[in-house]
């Protein structure tokens, strides 16, 4: 589960079982997979800002992987999925008698991850009497359980992640300045996957491989028409998109192809304005060279060959050789 270059010039950071994996092409995300590791290695409390869908939490584990803390608990925690009454007793615990359904001791999740690495995901939702409380632990390295007088000691990375910009929150009176500053010793920006249009047709045949093989299907080949749509589209949802629209194909698909027909009954058409042409254009062009030029070598520079084999019609082959400069 460490880094390492891949033939096709991408770079993995981490791939976790059953999870989408963390590799790129793109030289930006290359940095930051760096960034990841040189803050591992002496992984403290780290803030993780990024849209929805983009993978905070697989970075998260992969702050985790590369850590020394690497052998010990990895526990995580969605702060908005806990109601407010119930989140301070499933961070800290509780003892018998705390509260009229507490018929035992229950440990929190901060004593399950001790020696460990605790997430918090969506941590903008955390109500601010929590805040104070979070804050404590973090700086006394403490805590109480709920109705509880001793404190106990904990050893914990802490890991806070948003899709909010917390500094906004910070400056509209909806999060503390003083925890904001305390999670910000590390931060890490998460780009959204339009800013790494580089990465798109790969993780989108790393999915379709994952899901062909997880529900026994045949493998489905994207057409260039298919893959000019998924490079144009600007990804609202992110990297949970792309997965969910590949994990739609391959359930859905009767055939071995995967055509334009098939992307816009999931996603939509470009003209509904959910892309936009987006300055990749070098990459469409340079992915069409790679294509017809491989294309019209297989079938000897037959353009009809080569057209069938792209699928497309052979005048828009002709067109897009006439604008390649390969006529």
């Amino acid at each position: 589960m460490g880094a390492g270059l891949q033939g096709n010039g991408s770079e993995s950071l981490f791939a976790g079982e059953g999870r989408p994996p963390l590799e790129s092409a793109n030289e930006g995300m290359k940095a930051l997979f760096r960034l990841v590791r040189r803050v591992a290695a002496a992984l403290a409390t780290v803030l993780l800002e990024g849209k929805s869908g983009t993978g905070k939490e697989l970075f998260a584990r992969a702050l985790h992987v590369h850590s020394p803390r690497r052998d010990r608990p990895f526990v995580a925690l969605n702060c908005a999925a806990v109601t407010e009454t119930l989140l301070e007793s499933e961070i800290f615990g509780h003892v018998r008698g705390a509260f009229s359904w507490a018929i035992a001791d229950k440990p929190g999740l901060v004593e399950v991850a001790d020696t460990g690495t605790f997430f918090l995901d969506e941590v903008s939702e955390m109500p601010p009497p929590m805040q104070v409380k979070l804050l404590r632990m973090i700086e006394e390295k403490e805590f109480r359980r709920v109705g509880d007088v001793a404190p106990r000691h904990v050893d914990i990375a802490i890991i806070a992640a948003t899709n909010k910009n917390l500094h906004d929150l910070v400056k509209e009176g909806r999060f503390r300045d003083d925890l904001y500053y305390r999670l910000k010793v590390d931060w890490i920006r998460i780009p959204p996957l339009r800013e790494r249009v580089e990465d798109i047709l790969c993780l989108a045949e790393t999915f379709l491989r994952e899901h062909t093989s997880s529900l026994h299907r045949p493998v489905l080949e994207l057409s260039a028409e298919a893959k000019e749509f998924l490079l144009r589209y600007t990804w609202p949802g992110n990297i949970r998109e792309l997965r969910n629209c590949m994990h739609h194909l391959v359930s859905t698909s009767e055939e071995t192809g995967v055509g334009l027909e098939a992307l816009e009954g999931y996603l939509g058409s470009l003209s509904s304005g959910s892309a936009e042409p987006p300055a990749s254009e070098g990459i469409l062009e340079r992915l069409w060279r790679e294509e017809i030029e491989a294309a019209l070598k297989k079938h000897g520079g037959n353009r009809g060959e080569a057209a069938r084999e792209l699928d497309v019609d052979p005048k828009t082959l002709r067109k897009r050789m006439r604008k390649l400069g390969l006529e």
